[in-house]
């Protein structure tokens, strides 16, 4: 593979080199996935820190999400269930 491909590392501006190619099929359609690479080695490793810092933070965004989700869920259930019913209410006003 290993050719040069219109990708610009975002870093320094460099055609991209191409490393990995490869095709799923995902449901009915084919998706073509491409690695590319920096040929600057050092400037690599930045971009690809980089990366990995903004996965991390995503991925501590989403489950400080998923854990206000639960927490409203858990509250709701509470209040669906200490909840007087209509019924009992108006039976106590006649």
């Amino acid at each position: 593979m290993n050719k040069a491909t219109k990708n610009l590392c975002p870093r320094c501006g460099k055609a991209r080199i191409e490393v990995k190619k490869w095709r799923e099929k995902i449901g009915e359609s084919w998706v073509t996935y491409t690695n590319t690479v920096c040929p600057d080695k050092a400037c690599q490793k930045i971009v690809e820190e980089k990366i990995a810092t903004h996965t991390a933070e995503r991925q501590a965004i989403e489950k400080k999400r998923a854990e206000a989700k639960q927490a409203r869920q858990s509250i709701n259930l509470r209040r669906t269930i200490h909840r007087p019913r209509m019924d009992m209410e108006l039976s106590l006003v006649h």
